[in-house]
């Protein structure tokens, strides 16, 4: 994550760090623990794939986000908060 989807972000390493963050996911989230650690996991992967997803997403640089590829504003398309929703 902090290499990857730290502060100055691309496109390739956020999809690199999502494909590492999906095996992780795929390995763990079908696991039932009986510990917090096991859930913090769980948790924490969850997290990490949404801000991975959400980071490759604004193809802009905002804020103390800097995109190398994007390094322009966009705020007819992100000036917004983005919602990532499930599907059922």
């Amino acid at each position: 994550m902090w290499r990857n989807v730290g502060i100055t972000r691309k496109a390739r390493p956020l999809a690199e760090a999502k494909e590492i963050i999906r095996f992780w996911h795929r390995y763990v989230m079908d696991k039932i623990f009986d510990s917090p650690q096991g859930w913090e996991c769980q948790n924490m992967l969850t997290v990490s794939l949404l801000m991975a997803h959400a980071a490759d997403w604004r193809k802009e640089s905002r804020g103390v986000h800097y995109r190398m590829d994007y390094t322009e504003t966009d705020d007819a398309r992100f000036k917004k908060h983005l919602e990532i929703v499930k599907a059922i």
